[in-house]
């Protein structure tokens, strides 16, 4: 028997996406190691119904896990009726636009760094299950945090 599930259609639409800041790439030769740490966070004006997701992106190699390389990106969405709905907002289209403006930061980042090192090295994949993942380990945090 099929799971009775709520359908949400929720329309929105991606009004705009900018490099908020960028510290340029620091090093010319390639570091043996070294790997990136991406931050996504969201914020809503639900005054403007308009939601953000800011995508911080360190890379970083050496002992000190320095970082050598620094960008962050915003992307805008309008979300219809936001201020209404937000206290009910599915999980799943929240991590979908994380998921969407992740992808976008990370084809303008290979674009971005045509001619170096780290135009063959992307930002890894994300699955929307592993966006939505961290949702809830975030939400579960500040549920604790609460008490």
């Amino acid at each position: 028997m099929a799971k009775n599930k709520k359908e949400h259609n929720i329309a929105y639409q991606l009004l705009d996406f900018n490099l908020e800041s960028q510290k340029p790439l620091s090093i010319k030769k390639e570091p043996e190691e070294y790997g990136y740490s991406v931050e996504i966070g969201r914020s809503v004006d639900l005054e403007e119904d308009l939601f953000f997701i800011s995508t911080i992106v360190d890379s970083k190699s050496g002992p000190d896990n320095e970082p050598f390389f620094q960008a962050t990106t915003v992307s805008t969405y309008a979300v219809k009726d936001l201020s209404d709905i937000y206290d009910e907002m599915p999980r799943d289209f929240i991590a979908n636009l994380m998921a969407i403006s992740y992808s976008t930061t990370r084809g303008y980042l290979m674009a971005l760094n045509q001619g170096n090192f780290l135009e063959h090295s992307p930002l890894p994949l994300l699955t929307i299950q592993q966006i939505a993942k961290q949702i809830s380990e975030e939400e579960s945090q500040k549920e604790k945090a609460d008490k």
